[in-house]
Parts: structure tokens; sequence; C-alpha cells
């Protein structure tokens, strides 16, 4: 779809994308107007039909394909690559797609399975930057400025193995 746009694209079938973005993926009024803009996704298509049965917004249309049947669909704002959240605590994996589609979920939040609350800034308070420095294959490099207590969110599938240090020492993901 993406390449008839002139576009990178990558699917949910390929190995690099997560379980639970899988399970969230699902085309839906939530996926097209919050979800792809926590996972960094710039642009979707979906057929005309589908798009039109499930009552999708007509201001997110870039573009259409019409001997394809197809839309180019942009998410009414992205999030970065990386940015600082404020942590909000789960019990697990359940708890935690529920929290993220839920009515009060803000996309300045991150949801976090943890087994005790974390330190979090008060809401408004400014959390600071995090930009992408170097990015490659099997390795990011974040430059981070946090004022105050803040999750860092790389928009990345995770998997085993992963690691991450600060300033050259290894801290819990």
């Amino acid at each position: 779809g993406p390449a008839l746009w002139g576009l990178e694209s990558a699917d949910r079938y390929l190995p690099a994308t997560a379980t639970r973005m899988n399970q969230l993926f699902s085309p839906s009024p939530w996926w097209e107007q919050t979800g792809m803009a926590l996972a960094n996704t710039h642009y979707l298509t979906a057929s005309t039909e589908s798009w039109n049965q499930r009552g999708g917004r007509s201001d997110l249309v870039s573009g259409e394909h019409e001997a394809f049947r197809l839309l180019l669909v942009r998410p009414p704002f992205t999030l970065p690559r990386a940015y600082l959240a404020r942590p909000r605590c789960v019990s697990g994996a359940a708890e935690s797609l529920v929290a993220v589609q839920s009515k009060g979920f803000e996309p300045g939040e991150a949801v976090v399975e943890c087994v005790a609350p974390l330190e979090a800034a008060a809401p408004g308070a400014e959390l600071g930057t995090a930009t992408v420095a170097r990015y490659l294959p099997e390795r990011v490099e974040l430059a981070v400025e946090a004022r105050e207590p803040a999750v860092l969110v790389i928009a990345d599938a995770f998997y085993s193995g992963w690691s991450a240090t600060l300033d050259g020492k290894a801290v819990e993901i």
C-alpha cells in the first residue's frame, strides 16, 4: 500500500513488530487516532471500503488511490521516536492494554508494568527532552535531559537481550 505513494513500509507480520502492538493493531478508531501516534507511525493504508464502513475520519485521509481503492491515512498527531513520559503503573499485560485504550489515557504518559509505583513528576511539569543521537542496527543512542522524574519511551519493539546503560552504567529497562 504505502509504496503507491513512494513511502517505505512494514506490516505487523514482520518479526520486528512487538506482540503487544499486534494486539492493538486491529483497525479501529482508537488505533487511527491514538495508537498510531504512540507507535511513531506516520501513515497507514486502508481499503476505502473498510475505512468508510467503520466511519473513518475523512480529515485523516492524505491520499487516495482509486484503481486499488486504497487510502493513505495520517494520524492527527505523532509522538517522536523517543520521549519522556509520566509512568502509569499497572499489574500486567491485560491491564496495560485496557489502560492504553481507556478514555483517561493521555499520550504524555507511559503505561508500565511495575511491582511498585514509580516516581513521577506532577501533572503539567516540564519533563525535559529525549532525542535520538545515533540509530544503528542493534544500537540506539539517546541524548536525554530529564528535568523531572520520568520514563524514557522508545517506539521500538522490545525483545529479550536488550540492555540499557546510563552514562556507561547498566540500568533496568
